[in-house]
């Protein structure tokens, strides 16, 4: 028995000291003895020792063995590195001042407490290091070597070496030491988010962030350290902290979430709560909640209500933007926190940018209250309209749903279940976002032209108007509606479900379900994702991973991962669930064919374009059979096998294909059908790529209209209309006009998709390519780094897009006359594309031709003249190639000859040069 509680309070006492925050510590101790006297005065008299001596973790308390040891002292090797003083200990390690021997450094170096080696912390202190080998961040100390060195007494001891920041200050005391103004203080934390956003992506939680470990270095970098009780949300990473802290409250009270100090279970979303803390104390220069010798169940209640003090009252220059950031970032709900640290940054980067910010409203919504605060007469009206609209919806939702429950009130409980399922089910499907933005519109222009025809100045009524006008103008409706879909109805319905079904967890998952599919429909993916999560998760454990109901959840998931970009999750899922489905309904089964569908996709995108074609055209030939050619779920395989043709190269027998599906589409679908306006974008690239472009212009202002009136300035198919016309315009000459539209479209991505996912890094590549044509290279370079850097990691190097990446950034260099880098990327670059397309696709000469322009700059005509003419005779030698390759091909030849005849006058190279310029003129 005295064995046991040994072993106990050895278990309890080990995670305790990882607890930093004495209330909670206390908390946690009590609640894991669970009455037990014994074992709580043990774990007591284990933290009386830890708190009385500095030297007890060193004592073999923890041991059996009889030997002492103690902190290493001044001199000390551990592993290759010479001790010079000790700069910090906590509960777990010890952290020293160390010089490494080779290379000649100063390091930081973390050793674990020798009586805790043959202890359960042994995992925590390996997982801490493999989190920082894993981080690869500016924004986060670097670790360098990580070991284990032997005492002497046969007890091996685990360190790890890592960044030293020298002279570094927690952020909070840099700032003041610094005296920062509000704006560089803002900027600070934005590159904080940057560094938390990159670990959350690779599965890393913090849970401690705090201005203790946000050190600012000499040159002004913030830099996150102590990732001793991150947590891991990747299936990659130990799970030591999803095993052992069930429950366990860990980390500093003042800048907990409130569902984090409440032990409840935590998500991404506990950090932006403490990087929201953080911003308000290095603006307020106090915390939002003073807990200093509150008692912890009070502390808890504080935190978890939410009722923190306005910033303004502490700071009145937060009042406005700055200060709705701040409690978007710590509210008490974490669905109405930023869902990620980039969304934070986001919107502190909008606000130094003088933009609307995401957390004061909708861009339109929030252009008309400035333009309503310079006529107050207006902002009563238009406010007005706007509300009742709004409240009108909910209104009538919650009336419908009282007067169903009443009315089924002497029903069975499962029948009155169905009718409210089939309510529920009937509001999501009507939500017609399009026309609430248009009612939306009238209401507020009625309104306000009524206030203003009431204006007792001509010059206040003529000025109001030309505000009011300008306002309109540049305001999407469309926009403004989605935005109060989601929050005055999509999450509150999520919430009623979680509430009002907690004890009908099937019936939730069909809610969630439909709740999804109208969330996926308008384009709120990320939304989409956490209602999808849920249930999934239900429909696995109540109906079996095999159940129709759940291969469907299964298969949406797939689909929404994708459209958020990740695409090896994308196809993880969907493989999984096409291989399910072939095995238990068949490869002709409806549902089969819409997973292969989507599967399709995720493989294009993701690069895998042979096993795209091949999914998708087995699809396309089953539903021929199946279900003929004009139903809508062949029509659009018939699309899909256009954009892998297109993809490939085969833009001739993809425009054949994109021709017969818009004729199709037509006539089956209606003139204003958005697959319809999704083809006329695919035909209206594939005519760009031939140089038609004539034709490809209005197709593309047309389709981007279209999206733009029925899906909001934000929406994925709106975003590729922009970035698609912004190319035609650079093609056409109109730099200015390519550069502004593409710049839009790009910054619109980070805010939807985050700054590192694939559809934004190839608007970032793309516009850098834009850039570095106007004259820009200094910044097209530094935009093509950056995104080459992250696709690498994300997309690998032989992937599409990061070949393309290459490709410009040798340009860009070859430009500013670095060319000895531009040489070695475009070698790459076609090393790369040999390995990765097929023979004869118009890439390979793209590649081509740009390596023989950087040869050409280093005067090694020989070579340049080679790769130049092979790559011409691969864009020309088939007519899939773009032509505005060809073009850029013969150019290059021209400016090659013209070259060598500056450099050999005798040579008749002005002749060869003349042939290629004509061969360059656009048709």
């Amino acid at each position: 028995m005295q064995h046991e509680v040994v072993r106990r309070s050895h278990q309890v006492f080990t995670q305790a000291i990882e607890i930093t925050e004495p209330l909670l510590r206390a908390r946690f101790i009590e609640q894991s003895c669970s009455g037990d006297v014994r074992l709580l005065r043990h774990v007591q008299s284990l933290m009386r020792a830890m708190d009385t001596t500095a030297g007890f973790l060193e004592r073999p308390v923890l041991q059996s063995a009889a030997s002492t040891s103690s902190a290493a002292t001044p001199g000390q090797m551990i592993g290759g590195y010479r001790v010079v003083r000790q700069i910090g200990a906590g509960g777990m390690a010890a952290v020293y001042e160390a010089m490494q021997e080779s290379p000649s450094r100063r390091v930081a170096l973390k050793v674990m407490r020798h009586g805790l080696s043959g202890t359960s912390g042994v995992q925590r202190f390996r997982f801490e290091t493999e989190v920082l080998a894993r981080l690869q961040h500016p924004g986060i100390a670097q670790i360098y070597e990580a070991g284990a060195s032997d005492d002497g007494r046969g007890t091996s001891t685990p360190f790890f070496a890592m960044e030293f920041l020298a002279d570094a200050m927690p952020i909070t005391s840099y700032a003041e030491a610094h005296a920062l103004s509000i704006d560089r203080r803002l900027q600070m934390v934005a590159e904080v988010c940057d560094a938390v956003h990159y670990g959350h992506q690779l599965g890393v939680i913090h849970r401690d962030l705090k201005p203790g470990n946000i050190l600012v270095d000499t040159s002004g970098r913030p830099r996150v350290i102590d990732f001793g009780v991150a947590r891991s949300i990747d299936p990659t990473l130990p799970s030591v902290t999803q095993q052992t802290d069930v429950g366990q409250v860990v980390g500093t009270l003042n800048y907990m979430s409130p569902e984090q100090c409440v032990g409840r279970p935590i998500d991404i979303r506990t950090d932006i709560y403490a990087l929201g803390v953080v911003l308000y104390e290095l603006l307020c220069r106090c915390l939002p909640h003073q807990l200093n010798d509150v008692p912890l169940p009070e502390a808890a209640r504080r935190i978890t209500e939410g009722k923190a003090t306005r910033p303004s009252v502490h700071a009145p220059q937060t009042r406005g933007d700055i200060e709705a950031i701040i409690l978007k970032a710590i509210d008490v709900d974490p669905v109405r926190r930023y869902q990620s640290a980039a969304g934070l940054a986001t919107d502190i980067r909008r606000y130094l940018g003088d933009q609307p910010v995401e957390a004061r409203a909708p861009t339109a919504a929030y252009q008309l209250r400035k333009f309503a605060r310079r006529h107050r007469p207006v902002v009563a009206a238009a406010s007005a309209a706007l509300v009742i609209l709004i409240a009108g919806v909910a209104a009538t939702t919650r009336m419908a749903f009282v007067a169903t429950r009443a009315q089924q009130a002497s029903e069975q409980r499962g029948a009155e279940l169905e009718q409210v399922v089939a309510f529920q089910e009937s509001q999501l499907s009507e939500i017609d976002v399009r026309e609430m933005g248009e009612l939306i519109r009238k209401a507020i222009d009625e309104n306000v032209k009524r206030s203003i025809a009431e204006m007792p100045s001509e010059h206040e009524r003529a000025s109001a108007l030309m505000g009011l006008q300008s306002v309109a103008e540049r305001a999407n409706f469309t926009t403004v509606a989605l935005r109060a879909i989601d929050e005055g109805v999509l999450q509150r319905w999520r919430k009623s479900m979680a509430d009002q079904f907690a004890s009908q967890p099937l019936v939730r998952a069909r809610l969630l379900q439909r709740l999804a599919t109208t969330m996926n429909r308008l384009g709120l993916f990320k939304e989409t994702e956490l209602a999808l999560a849920e249930a999934l998760a239900i429909r696995r454990q109540h109906l079996g991973p095999d159940h129709p109901d759940t291969l469907h959840t299964q298969s949406t998931m797939g689909a929404v991962l994708m459209s958020l970009g990740r695409y090896d999750e994308s196809i993880a899922v969907l493989e999984q669930t096409y291989a399910q489905r072939n095995a238990l309904q068949g490869a002709d089964h409806p549902a089969t064919l819409r997973t292969g569908t989507s599967l399709g996709g995720a493989l294009r995108l993701g690069g895998r374009l042979a096993d795209a074609e091949r999914v998708w055209r087995a699809t396309y030939d089953a539903q021929l059979r199946t279900l003929g050619p004009d139903h809508i779920d062949t029509l659009r395989s018939l699309n899909n096998v256009g954009v892998i043709l297109a993809v490939q190269g085969n833009s001739a027998e993809a425009e054949s294909c994109w021709r017969e599906l818009v004729e199709r589409q037509r006539r089956v679908l209606g003139p204003e059908s958005p697959a319809l306006t999704a083809s006329q974008m695919n035909l209206a690239n594939v005519l760009a790529d031939r140089g038609a472009y004539g034709d490809a212009v209005p197709l593309l202002e047309s389709v981007l209209a279209a999206n733009r009136k029925s899906k909001g300035d934000d929406h994925d198919d709106t975003l590729s209309a922009m970035m698609n016309l912004a190319l035609v315009r650079r093609e056409m000459g109109d730099l200015a006009g390519a550069e502004a539209m593409q710049r839009a479209c790009l910054e619109r991505r980070q805010r939807v998709l985050g700054p590192v996912s694939p559809k934004t890094l190839h608007s970032a590549a793309t516009l850098a390519s834009i850039q570095a044509e106007t004259g820009a290279l200094e910044a097209a370079e530094s935009l093509a780094r950056m995104t080459l850097v992250e696709q690498r990691k994300l997309l690998g190097d032989d992937h599409h897009d990061t070949i393309e990446s290459i490709v410009i950034l040798a340009s860009i260099l070859r430009d500013s006359s670095s060319l000895e880098e531009s040489l070695a990327l475009s070698a790459e670059a076609s090393e790369r594309a040999n390995r990765v397309f097929p023979d004869g696709h118009w890439m390979l000469g793209h590649v081509l031709s740009e390596h023989g322009r950087i040869l050409g700059a280093l005067a090694r005509w020989g070579e340049a003249e080679a790769k130049l003419l092979k790559g011409y005779e691969a864009l020309a030698s088939g007519e899939d190639a773009p032509v505005h390759a060809r073009l850029r091909a013969a150019k290059a030849l021209g400016e090659h000859y013209d070259a060598r005849h500056r450099a050999e006058p005798e040579a008749g190279h002005d002749r060869r040069a003349a042939e290629w310029r004509a061969k360059s003129v656009r048709p």
